[in-house]
């Protein structure tokens, strides 16, 4: 969730793109702008406010490489259609820590959690999400609001729902300091989860680009924070040594520069199908 007092609200230019259809889904405080780029477009130019917790579906399509004599005369296309389904915020509270604990095993299971949803995730071609939580172990404690670290039976559980994809930056993806945002990729990953927003190391790309039947989605995650004089990001207050580097962090009294480093994200997944851009941002329980 986005921080729990309130804040102005930052509300980026208008901009165009030529030929690009432009999704925006809300879930929470949290907003997926999805730039499909096709050589034709079956939806057509057109913004689209989604529901929470739906899908939308983006037809690709490629001509084959002939003259332009050939295609004038007969134009062949292959159509691909895919399902993106966003959906979020994942955390645990405590009356979820409680109600999930099995005292005769000593584990955790958050399967139920999901069970009359996981059809719908797992029929999308790509299932995304937000992690607002860290997994650091039982020997750190689990706890809930306002620092949260849980089990990762719940990493497991997302898994056998059927996401694909963890966006894993937000105000709670330092909650348990750099050691917490390290374990919580390894968990995320051993789970066979992809994630975007924060990465391994400072060299890996700001972005993921998933292939699904040959349709490549490109999704980059941002989260607003702050930064000290030194340029090192704060998410929530907390700082997490070693991590500004590898974390998409931008600066909400900065709107320009906070621009210009999304929209250079953006250019770096142009090459995708479709490019994804999910903003963690704005005042809490609001729509942006």
């Amino acid at each position: 969730m986005a921080q729990h007092a309130r804040e102005r609200k930052v509300r980026p230019s208008a901009f165009s793109v030529f030929s690009t259809i432009v999704l925006v889904i809300f879930f929470s405080t949290i907003t997926v702008l999805a730039f499909a780029l096709t050589g034709t477009s079956t939806t057509g130019d057109s913004m689209m406010r989604v529901a929470k917790g739906s899908s939308t579906s983006f037809s690709a399509a490629s001509i084959s490489d002939r003259p332009q004599s050939s295609i004038d005369e007969q134009t062949v296309q292959e159509r691909k259609t895919v399902t993106i389904t966003a959906i979020g915020d994942e955390m645990v509270h405590s009356n979820q820590l409680a109600a999930q604990y099995d005292a005769s095993t000593n584990t955790y299971d958050f399967n139920n959690n999901y069970a009359y949803i996981q059809p719908y995730i797992s029929a999308a071609s790509l299932g995304i999400t937000n992690l607002e939580t860290t997994f650091t172990g039982e020997d750190s404690g689990f706890e809930s609001y306002p620092t949260f670290n849980s089990p990762p039976a719940l990493a497991t559980a997302l898994k056998n729902a059927g996401f694909d994809l963890i966006c894993n930056v937000n105000n709670h993806a330092f909650d348990s300091g750099a050691a917490g945002v390290d374990s919580t990729l390894d968990v995320l990953h051993a789970n066979g989860l992809a994630t975007t927003g924060i990465r391994a190391n400072a060299s890996d790309p700001d972005y993921t680009i998933v292939d699904e039947d040959g349709v490549k989605i490109g999704v980059t995650a941002w989260s607003y924070g702050s930064f000290d004089e030194s340029g090192n990001a704060y998410l929530n207050g907390i700082p997490a040594d070693g991590v500004s580097d590898r974390a998409n962090v931008f600066d909400p009294d900065d709107l320009q520069g906070s621009y210009d480093r999304i929209i250079a994200a953006v250019n770096e997944i142009a090459g995708a199908d479709i490019q994804v851009v999910v903003i963690h941002w704005g005042t809490e329980y609001e729509l942006a």
